[in-house]
């Protein structure tokens, strides 16, 4: 039987530099937070590499918290 989760990730960060960055928050900064019936929980990443490469291992650890959210359900 399928189970339906309503889980809402926002993601929002520092992939290039010109932007708001800051030493308490340097291009590679990226911030995420998972919504679910019961909780609301916020992280900060720090990643390294090109703009590209800073997307994907956003897109990476994203995939990751909604696959913890969906286990904890």
């Amino acid at each position: 039987m399928l189970k339906i989760a309503k889980i809402t990730l926002a993601v929002t960060g520092l992939a290039t530099p010109g932007g708001s960055e800051t030493p308490e928050k340097p291009v590679g900064t990226i911030f995420f937070c998972i919504i679910t019936p019961t909780k609301k929980t916020n992280h900060q990443f720090f990643f390294k590499g090109s703009p590209e490469e800073i997307v994907l291992q956003a897109i990476d650890q994203g995939s990751k918290l909604i696959i913890e959210s969906i286990t904890s359900l």
